[in-house]
């Protein structure tokens, strides 16, 4: 009953808008009574490599319809498309896991997953899923991936799937927040991480940031980036396209299901819904 019940909220939540979520759990006082809630219930969704994932029924219910994943086919194609075996996917902003251990079975033993996700519920069910799932190549960090290493504020008001990095005080609310380590890329690199194949970003608004902080592995080893855009924080998206053009790729769109496929795009849409870019080098 009380998973049947927490379904049901999930639904409810997402059937509002970012901004609305916001507002609701500000004005209500919700903030701090969802980041408490018990994290023992789990659910599972199976991928379609066999690998069970640990999903939360309040917050990740929207992942699967009728028990299969129904989550952004787009996304898949790409990954499917720019990885091969003993490659390299950086999937910032990982959430549960779903991107990053579908491309685990596409890059096999040779090849490594690094996985980047702040938010705690999120982690708790990731960390689950790689305790049971059947490969050794993913690595999560529990950190964000920002312009430079540090600390910074995460708003987690919006819910698992709009936790975002906030750099004004005035962004802030009255709760649902706190401090999170942030890491650059070419901090990573430096220190001796493996270089990418393929990047995979959506981080609710902060993309402009974590390829702000990637401009050196851009300019050096020039990987595919396929960026989510979110333009509830239109400055996020317009510094996430300049970063982009300073590095000399061309941003295109992936939308398979309209005719904007492979249209160039070259600055911020003027709409209100998300939407995904696939950036190459020229």
């Amino acid at each position: 009953m009380m998973t049947l019940a927490l379904r049901g909220i999930n639904k409810l939540g997402n059937a509002l808008t970012h901004r609305q979520r916001r507002f609701i759990l500000d004005r209500l006082g919700l903030a701090a009574i969802l980041t408490n809630l018990p994290s023992d219930a789990f659910d599972e969704l199976l991928l379609p490599n066999g690998i069970k994932l640990s999903t939360n029924p309040l917050l990740h219910s929207n992942l699967s319809k009728n028990g299969c994943l129904d989550y952004e086919d787009d996304v898949v194609h790409v990954i499917e498309r720019y990885l091969g075996p003993g490659d390299v996917f950086y999937d910032v902003g990982a959430n549960v896991g779903v991107f990053a251990f579908l491309a685990a079975t596409i890059v096999g033993e040779k090849g490594v997953v690094f996985a980047f996700e702040p938010e705690p519920n999120n982690v708790l069910c990731f960390r689950r899923s790689l305790e049971r799932a059947p490969v050794r190549n993913v690595e999560l960090r529990d950190c964000a991936l920002g312009g430079e290493d540090g600390t910074m504020v995460f708003d987690r008001r919006g819910g698992a799937f709009s936790g975002r990095l906030v750099e004004g005080k005035n962004e802030i609310g009255s709760g649902g927040t706190r401090d999170i380590q942030v890491r650059s890329i070419d901090s990573l690199l430096a220190g001796g991480m493996r270089p990418p194949k393929l990047i995979k970003i959506d981080v609710e608004g902060g993309e402009g940031l974590v390829l702000e902080g990637a401009r050196e592995m851009l300019s050096k080893y020039r990987p595919p980036v396929l960026c989510e855009m979110h333009p509830d924080n239109q400055d996020g998206v317009s510094r996430a396209f300049s970063a982009l053009a300073d590095a000399g790729y061309i941003c295109r769109s992936i939308e398979r299901s309209t005719k904007q496929a492979d249209d160039i795009i070259s600055g911020p849409r003027a709409t209100n819904s998300t939407y995904h870019v696939l950036a190459l080098p020229d």
